[in-house]
């Protein structure tokens, strides 16, 4: 099984038009975490360039994103954390 960053990072990529930034996965994770504990009216900072206005709740993320199948991949954890940092310095050596 892939972590869930890479396949959010696939999916984000791939099954989204137009295709999102690689910068959205480490905060399309944390909406997806804040969905999963019931703190989806929180609102989430979008990386630069993306969003008109760079603010927008967890929930309308995972919804805009079609990402309600993370809310519920059972691998979303604290475990993924240090793979989330690794991608998140990787797509900063990018920018």
């Amino acid at each position: 099984m892939f972590p869930i960053a890479t396949m959010v990072r696939e999916h984000l990529s791939h099954n989204i038009v137009p295709a999102q930034p690689s910068a959205l996965v480490p905060v399309a994770l944390d909406a997806v975490k804040l969905v999963r504990n019931g703190r989806g009216t929180e609102v989430v900072q979008l990386p630069g360039g993306v969003g008109e206005h760079g603010l927008v709740t967890a929930a309308v993320l995972v919804d805009t994103l079609r990402l309600e199948w993370a809310v519920f991949y059972d691998e979303l954890d604290d475990a993924h954390a240090d793979h989330v940092a690794e991608l998140a310095d990787e797509v900063m050596r990018r920018v």
